[in-house]
């Protein structure tokens, strides 16, 4: 297939967060986090490439130095879900179709949140990310409701060695499954819910 022109989204001044990106069946929806004014960002695109509107507002971001500012963006046909990490905190937002925000909630504090990934199962989401005590990590995930509130009352976690690294999430119609790579021993590991 022949590639699309190159459409410039949007112009940031400063440092940003890598991109996420999810189709919602007719547009597409690309969030950020930009770092010069520390605030979350999205952009409607449509099928064809030209940009319905970009450059809004989701959330505001607290500043830490030492913070990775990941995001990530999931559809479930009514409602996208944003995860994005800001320090020692993981956040959340349920937007409407048009990105515009409904909730914004902190979902967990720990030592170091890092790697939201978000799927859905078309009604559910699923947001997994890692998180460490400070010498090892792990996996942690939350189920949230389509209406944007976390199903149970803290996150389940699930221990791993000391170097737990980058992770994945997917839905096959009837199971969640995370993936994850482990430095420490060189594998990969699976996990379903």
């Amino acid at each position: 297939a022949d590639a699309l022109d190159d459409v410039q989204i949007a112009v940031i001044p400063g440092y940003t967060s890598a991109p996420a990106a999810v189709f919602n069946g007719q547009e597409y929806a690309v969030v950020w986090i930009n770092i010069h004014d520390l605030t979350i960002r999205a952009a409607r695109i449509s099928r064809d490439g030209a940009v319905v509107e970009r450059n809004r507002l989701i959330a505001s971001v607290p500043y830490n130095p030492y913070s990775t500012y990941r995001i990530a963006i999931a559809w479930n046909g009514n409602r996208y879900l944003v995860g994005w990490t800001s320090g020692h905190t993981l956040h959340c937002a349920l937007l409407d179709e048009e990105l515009r925000p409904l909730s914004d909630r902190t979902i967990a504090t720990s030592t170091f949140p890092a790697n939201p990934t978000v799927t859905t199962n078309g009604t559910e989401f699923l947001l997994v990310w890692r998180e460490s005590d400070g010498r090892k990590y792990g996996i942690a995930y939350w189920m949230i409701d389509g209406a944007g509130t976390p199903r149970d009352t803290g996150a389940k976690r699930h221990a791993a060695n000391s170097n737990l690294d980058q992770h994945a999430v997917a839905f096959d119609g009837e199971q969640f499954t995370i993936v994850w790579r482990d430095d420490s021993e060189h594998t990969f590991h699976l996990m379903r819910l």
